[in-house]
């Protein structure tokens, strides 16, 4: 028995076989069925994809610098590498596998390391996979649309542009389409705030606590130590109905909660 997930086996051939599958399971399976029928290029042309693996890549170097800079793990640049890639790519396919534990992950990552890995964690994965977050479909779609109201800015006031995303096909992104993912993540962070707020009552500890707050929420499963048998009720709580909304998403159930409500009131 032991409780250092794939710390344990200190394998870099385990590790790499571990975020090949992590991947695999964080991407759109939609988009699976268009690689399997030989469509290879869609895989690399897909916002989704670009989304994902720009934030790997670009929180994997500003980790590693840190890491390596502060001696975290020596002076070998490739094994602080090796443990920044790992971690982030667990934390933004919401896996949860660690070979960074607390409370190492939190007092030698100094800062840097463990925000981006809780914006990671509430990105989260891709649309229609097995992963939870806000999902790497909506972060394109809100990235997009900053930069087209930014274009909107610059452009003649008669000019039109082609409000478009690729995602298994051409999509148009409309006004309306803007509207709703900008109200989920809305939505999505007032859930957010409101967990950390009460957890913060009982745990006066920020950086663990938003840490761990968007692990259950984007049901990731990495952890700070905060979660315990010996946890007040209350956090508890906070924490089953974070998982409880990160698993089935966060319309679903409001849906349910109005219906509800209404029928009561009807009463």
């Amino acid at each position: 028995m032991h409780n250092t997930s794939l710390l344990f086996y200190n394998s870099v051939w385990i590790e790499i076989a571990a975020m090949i599958v992590m991947m695999i399971g964080a991407t759109n399976f939609a988009l699976h069925y268009t690689v399997l029928k030989g469509n290879l290029k869609e895989y690399f042309k897909d916002i989704e994809t670009k989304v994902a693996y720009s934030l790997i890549i670009l929180s994997t170097i500003l980790v590693t610098l840190v890491l390596y800079n502060n001696h975290v793990y020596g002076n070998d640049l490739l094994l602080n590498f090796r443990y920044a890639l790992f971690q982030m790519v667990s934390a933004i396919t919401t896996t949860g596998l660690q070979t960074a534990f607390y409370p190492d992950l939190l007092a030698k990552w100094i800062g840097l390391g463990t925000f981006l890995l809780t914006i990671l964690m509430i990105i989260g994965a891709g649309s229609l996979s097995t992963g939870g977050g806000i999902k790497w479909l909506r972060f394109g779609i809100l990235l997009k649309g900053i930069s087209w109201q930014v274009k909107s800015f610059i452009l003649p006031g008669k000019a039109v542009m082609a409000k478009k995303i690729h995602h298994v096909t051409e999509l148009k992104i409309t006004d309306d389409v803007l509207r709703i993912t900008g109200a989920f993540v809305f939505t999505y962070f007032v859930i957010y705030i409101i967990s950390v707020i009460i957890v913060l009552i009982y745990y006066p500890d920020i950086s663990r606590v938003i840490f761990e707050v968007a692990s259950a929420l984007s049901n990731v499963g990495l952890g700070s130590g905060i979660i315990t048998p010996d946890s007040p009720a209350v956090v508890k709580i906070v924490f089953i109905i974070d998982f409880w909304m990160g698993r089935l998403e966060i319309w679903p159930i409001l849906l349910v909660m109005v219906i509800t409500i209404q029928n009561i009131i009807r009463r």
